[in-house]
Formats: C-alpha cells, sequence, structure tokens
C-alpha cells in the first residue's frame, strides 16, 4: 500500500466514522452513554487538533507555501481551510513548539488524550518563559508538575499555577529573580506616574491616570469605605442601605465617583505644602446680584459657570477665596481664608454636636463638615453660635434647593422636601 493510498483510506475511514457519530439519534441514548460520548468526543477532538497540528508543521517544513508565493505558513493555511490567519498562526506556534524535544511529553498527552488543546498551550507557555539559563533538569521538572496538574485543572487555572511554578522547582532563584522584577516594575510605576484632566465644556472634567500599585490599593481602599453601601453619599439619592450587600456587589461607578469627589473636598488644607496653599484654592467671582438670587450662578477661575448653591455649600469647606462684585464688576469683599472654622473649633462642634446634627443622622465626628447656621456668603460670622456639624450627605441638602429645613430647639436639624 503506497503512503498516499494509506493517507487516503485513513481519511476515508476518519469521515466515515464522524458522519456515524454526526448521524446517530441523541434520544434514544442513555444518560451515561450520552455523558460518556460528550467526554469521549471531546478527547477525540483534542486529539484530533493535534495531529492535524502535525501535518501543518509537515507542510511547513517542507516549505509547501512557498510553492504558491505565500507570504507565511499560516496564511497559506489559512486559505486552504478557511481558518483565520490569527487563528491559523496560533495553531502553527504550538504545534512547532510541540515538536521541540522539551515539549515531547506534553506532546504525548496531548495525543493519548490526557490532555486538552488549551492546557498543552499554557504548560508550553509556561516552560518557554522560565530563564533561559535554568538547568535543563529544573525545566524538565517544571514541564512534569504542570503536566501533573493538568489532571485536575483547567487551562486557566494551570496558568495560574504556571506563574509559580519557579517558586516551586527553585526558590532562591525565584527570591531573586522575584525582588529584581517587583524593583523593576515599582521604579517603571513611579517613572510613568501621571494624570491629566480636561475640562468638556459641559459642567464636567474628564480624567485618565496611571499610578503605582500600591497607591492604587490606597485610593481603592479609600474609595471604597466612603462608598460603603451602608453610608449615603453626598449628591447621591438618600434611601435605607441596612440591606445593602456587604461584597461590595452594590457599589457602582457612580458610587465610586461621588466617593471620588467627597474624597476631594475632604482632604485636609494644612496637610498642602505652605507655599502651595494659595495656588490650590478656588477662586469663585459671583455678582452680588447673583447671590441674592435663589437660582443664581458663580464663575470660577477658569470661566467654568457653577450654581451659586454650590458656592454656598463650598464656601463652608473648600480652600475658597470668593470675591463678590457689585452691578459694575467691582469687587466688593474679597474674603480670606480665615472663614473656614479652624481645628480647635471644629473639636469644639464635635465635643458639643458629637456629630452630624442631622435628626437621626448618627454620623460621627471624624466624617462630618462644619457649617455656617447663617451663610458666609450673605455675612454669617465664624463661631461657634452659629456654626454646627453635618454629614457630607446631609451638608449638600442644606444647601440643595430642593430642600427646606428647621432648626430644632434641640439644635438638630430637620429637612422637608419641596414638591
Amino acid at each position: 500500500m503506497t503512503t498516499t493510498s494509506f493517507a487516503d483510506e485513513l481519511l476515508t475511514r476518519l469521515d466515515e466514522v464522524l458522519a456515524d457519530f454526526c448521524e446517530m439519534s441523541l434520544p434514544i441514548l442513555s444518560d451515561d452513554d450520552l455523558e460518556a460520548l460528550l467526554t469521549r468526543t471531546t478527547t477525540f477532538g483534542n486529539r484530533l487538533t493535534h495531529a492535524t497540528g502535525r501535518v501543518a508543521t509537515e507542510a511547513t517544513t517542507r516549505e509547501l507555501s512557498d510553492k504558491v508565493g505565500a507570504r507565511h505558513a499560516a496564511n497559506w493555511w489559512a486559505s486552504l481551510t478557511r481558518l483565520t490567519p490569527r487563528d491559523a498562526n496560533r495553531r502553527l506556534r504550538l504545534a512547532r513548539s510541540l515538536a521541540r524535544t522539551v515539549h515531547e511529553p506534553v506532546a504525548d498527552a496531548l495525543a493519548s488524550g490526557e490532555l486538552h488543546v488549551d492546557q498543552a498551550g499554557v504548560i508550553v507557555d509556561v516552560v518557554d518563559d522560565l530563564p533561559s539559563d535554568l538547568e535543563p533538569a529544573l525545566v524538565d521538572k517544571a514541564r512534569d508538575i504542570l503536566l501533573d496538574e493538568a489532571q485536575r485543572h483547567n487551562a486557566d487555572e494551570l496558568r495560574i499555577l504556571g506563574k509559580h511554578i519557579l517558586e516551586t522547582i527553585d526558590p532562591e532563584r525565584f527570591e531573586a529573580d522575584e525582588a529584581k522584577r517587583l524593583k523593576r516594575e515599582e521604579d517603571e510605576a513611579n517613572a510613568r506616574a501621571r494624570i491629566t484632566l480636561t475640562n468638556d465644556g459641559h459642567g464636567r472634567v474628564l480624567g485618565r491616570f496611571s499610578l503605582p500599585a500600591v497607591q492604587g490599593e490606597l485610593l481603592r481602599n479609600q474609595l471604597l469605605a466612603l462608598a460603603d453601601p451602608r453610608r449615603t453619599l453626598p449628591g447621591a439619592p438618600s434611601g435605607d442601605d441596612s440591606a445593602a450587600p456587604r461584597d461590595g456587589s452594590s457599589i457602582t461607578p457612580e458610587r465610586m465617583g461621588h466617593a471620588f469627589m467627597e474624597l476631594i473636598e475632604m482632604f485636609p488644607a494644612d496637610k498642602l505644602p505652605s507655599h502651595a496653599a494659595s495656588s490650590v484654592a478656588l477662586m469663585i467671582t459671583i455678582d452680588i446680584s447673583q447671590l441674592l438670587k435663589e437660582h443664581g450662578f458663580a464663575t470660577l477661575a477658569n470661566g467654568q459657570r457653577i450654581s451659586a448653591g454650590e458656592a454656598r455649600r463650598l464656601a463652608c469647606r473648600s480652600g475658597l477665596l470668593p470675591a463678590v462684585l457689585d452691578g459694575r464688576s467691582e469687587i466688593l469683599d474679597f474674603g480670606r481664608q480665615r472663614r473656614l472654622f479652624s481645628t480647635a473649633q471644629f473639636r469644639a462642634l464635635a465635643l458639643r454636636d458629637k456629630g452630624c446634627t442631622a435628626k437621626g443622622c448618627g454620623m460621627p465626628p471624624s466624617v462630618c463638615h462644619a457649617h455656617h447656621d447663617d451663610p458666609w456668603s450673605h455675612g454669617g460670622p465664624t463661631d461657634l453660635a452659629r456654626g454646627r456639624l453635618l454629614c457630607p450627605h446631609h451638608h449638600r441638602l442644606i444647601h440643595h434647593q430642593g430642600y427646606r429645613h428647621s432648626i430644632e430647639p434641640d439644635n438638630t436639624v430637620t429637612f422637608r422636601r419641596l414638591t
């Protein structure tokens, strides 16, 4: 029998068997038969993929693609079989790797049905990524460990195990390499740390940033704490969060955004470099007529408009420098940052109020803002008698045009939403 007739006979038999499988009446099979069929055909598919890869490797060795002037063997294979060039290249790369001596045990396991194609690809990638100067015996050890683990783990799990294989086979080498890798990553992350902020012209600032892993995790944890579903965030809808899950599943991007807003506003100004204190303050300009209006507006130094209510809220808390203009745009009063409650005053408010003074709130002083009962923007004094603590949520409500508030005889604040 010639090799050509042998190949033809083999393909004919394979085609007949596959035809029988495709024509099989599945409903008549028992559950056990169906399970066995699913398991075995999956194994056969992996074995057939490996056999196809061997054929493709031999065709590449003979440079068959050159006969038709194909740019690459994978492109030639793709054009013959309607594979995508990307898929053909991936398959050919794995097939070539399995033909190497170091990967022969992997190829044998795939050919016998002990491995899935994806598992074989993971093992090849992990072994090939080991240090090039590693002793051959240790390389073989790593491969054999992964082959054994493949009997209990799928490809994704195997890849995770593979990340720690050097630690298993050569702990001392791993520690030295890991220290170098971490130092290299940290240096690069620090060098590439950056943030860009762009005003979109519609009341928002869009940003992108890159941080080292440590600072990124700190930021994430701070935002998660502020976005805790058991809290009500400033600017977010109020409601009963007592039944909210605590696994983070209800922490949406919107909650994280409001948490970031709160984090920015609560950063203590006295922690900033003294020479930068004036440059980080917000300069807000507001016409006297706008200041007195319920629906007035103010202007930031960059020309961005904000509502007068937001300006009054910020005046209680942020490093704000307000410039109040008369009708001729002449400055009537240039505010001083001394209008903010001092540290000593805040401590006194904390001792007196014990936390947020909104009725029934109970948020502790550590998360509260110091608020002027008489708006500072309307000439209100910064003194204890006319000040109080409010949590971020109730501080925003007290400046919200959709709510009215009352100070009760016990010094608590009650709110009523306007309809």
